[in-house]
């Protein structure tokens, strides 16, 4: 619908956290890459290789410019809601941190439309001995 959500989450460590989050909505998550040149979702079938599985380390999920980007867009396959994450004693929070006007969301999805180069892998951090 060109909505979008920035998002804080915590306690979450694998797709199967969102899923869980989102589980009423009936959604299917993407990876960035599945949006078409048109900003469109593959329908059915056609987008399962950038499809988020449940079992999929959110650490996995990739970056554009620094930040994870996940795409929900509508369900194709219903995920089993027995699928536990891994960590089900992890206590997920999310916290909302902005919604932005449906003319940010509109850029956002054309510049990821347009495939910018993917994001620098984030170095560790050298700490003391």
């Amino acid at each position: 619908t060109g909505t979008g959500a920035r998002v804080y989450l915590r306690g979450a460590a694998e797709v199967a956290h969102l899923y869980r989050l989102l589980a009423p909505a009936g959604v299917q998550l993407f990876a960035p890459a599945a949006l078409a040149p048109d900003c469109t979702l593959p329908a059915g079938f056609a987008g399962c290789g950038h499809w988020l599985w449940p079992t999929q380390a959110l650490a996995g999920v990739p970056r554009v410019n620094g930040t994870r980007v996940v795409l929900v867009g509508p369900a194709t396959v219903r995920h089993a809601p027995a699928v536990e994450p891994r960590f089900p004693a992890l206590v997920v929070e999310a916290e909302r941190l902005a919604a932005p006007d449906s003319a940010e969301v509109a850029d956002v999805l054309a510049r990821l439309g347009a495939r910018p180069a993917p994001a620098a892998r984030e170095r560790p951090v050298a700490r003391a001995a």
